[in-house]
């Protein structure tokens, strides 16, 4: 009988080991707004930063109805900004991360041709995503990455 409880004990012990180890952020909540104003706040910009318009974020990434998004631009023209989405599903959030960087891809071919200044602030984007969050950054801050992965652990 010890034997018996003293394996059970181990299993458990075990599942619970391996079930910390699993796709860790999958089921990531973030609140997109938040997430911005405190990028915003804490990086680095050359310019001015101004409220993205929601209806502007959801024409350029062709964002879904039920994903709340949120971000900030240059009030000049940089290419700087930070973008933050909460998306319904995780194929939404693999669907925005596509299209923004297929964005980012089209501003470097407008960068290329009148302001090849911005080409290496657009190469240096930070994108990332986790589970059902997505954040964009581009920036001129070295320490942006950071930032933004401190937000999506």
């Amino acid at each position: 009988m010890k034997k018996i409880i003293a394996m059970m004990l181990a299993l458990a012990l075990v599942l619970g080991v391996c079930a910390g180890c699993g796709d860790k952020g999958k089921d990531k909540v973030i609140e997109p707004q938040a997430v911005a104003d405190e990028l915003k706040d804490g990086i680095v910009w050359d310019a001015e930063m101004v409220p993205f318009a929601e209806d502007d974020l959801r024409y350029y990434f062709d964002v879904a109805d039920d994903t709340v998004i949120a971000g900030y631009q240059a009030s000049t023209a940089t290419t700087e900004m930070v973008v933050a989405a909460q998306c319904a599903d995780e194929a939404q959030a693999q669907a925005l991360e596509s299209a923004m960087k297929q964005y980012i891809s089209d501003l470097k071919m407008e960068a290329d041709r009148y302001q090849p200044e911005e080409v290496a602030r657009l190469e240096g984007a930070v994108l990332q995503r986790n589970g059902m969050a997505v954040v964009l950054c581009v920036s001129g801050d070295d320490g942006a990455a950071e930032k933004v992965e401190a937000w999506l652990k």
